[in-house]
């Protein structure tokens, strides 16, 4: 009974080890829209802000060549009201100038505005200044290395100043903790 069991776990692990793996790769090729089917009269009269708020997003579709899934219609829809309420300001607006406009966005990135924090909080954990101003102020020098906007080098400097102002709280709680204990 237990020369079978080993030699059947033997042919298991035989069979197991010998076997060939063997996929068969496939892919499906959608074809481009080609030029004529996006250039029915819809790319150049759509540069405007004003023709651009009457497109529907099945239109929107063809003029992309991309099928807008659920929320990418939600969001196209939540642009065109913005750009609607735009246009009351400003009636000769392009959609070039749309991006570029003054007063558009937040001018907050949060992304960065947390790496600004991060970077103080994380240098308290070295055991050196150098590394603890290092890590303070690595996301301030990587939003300059990486050429980002204004709004993200202003958020970055902003949560560098967040972090420090809780730093300078965390030294002020501790010394207030301390000087209490000796009374």
């Amino acid at each position: 009974m237990r020369l079978t069991n080993k030699l059947i776990a033997a042919f298991i692990l035989l069979t197991l080890s010998l076997q060939v793996n063997t996929s068969f790769a496939s892919s499906l090729v959608v074809p481009l829209t080609t030029k004529s089917e996006t250039s029915k009269g819809l790319t150049a009269k759509y540069f405007k802000v004003s023709e651009f708020v009457k497109l529907s997003p099945g239109e929107f579709s063809k003029l992309t060549g991309k099928k807008l899934n659920f929320f990418q219609r939600v969001s196209f829809q939540l642009i065109k009201l913005k750009m609607k309420h735009d246009l009351k300001r400003n009636p000769d607006m392009l959609i070039t100038d749309y991006k570029k406009a003054p007063g558009r966005g937040s001018g907050f990135n949060i992304m960065w505005f947390l790496l600004g924090i991060a970077g103080p909080i994380l240098g308290l954990f070295m055991p050196y200044l150098a590394l603890f101003l290092l890590f303070a102020f690595l996301p301030v020098i990587m939003a300059y290395i990486t050429h980002q906007d204004r709004e993200s080098i202003k958020s970055v400097w902003m949560g560098f100043g967040v972090g420090m102002l809780l730093i300078l709280l965390l030294i002020v709680l501790i010394i207030v903790a301390i000087s209490s204990r000796k009374i």
